[in-house]
């Protein structure tokens, strides 16, 4: 995550899709300086049907 924030333009968006580790991602993000980091939920997770997934996104 250090280097995908690191190459992308001011401006630009980070994009992770994720089923479980949502918060660890943010928590991350925002230690890296990351901002408008945003969690949404997606619906359930195709393969197992019980788990949300959810889409983070971010900004630099």
């Amino acid at each position: 995550m250090t280097e995908a924030l690191r190459v992308l333009k001011p401006g630009g968006r980070l994009v992770i899709i994720d089923i479980e580790h949502s918060g660890e991602y943010r928590r991350a993000l925002a230690t890296l300086g990351a901002q408008k980091i945003e969690v949404t939920n997606a619906g359930l997770d195709g393969v197992y049907g019980v788990m949300v997934t959810r889409v983070l996104t971010a900004s630099k």
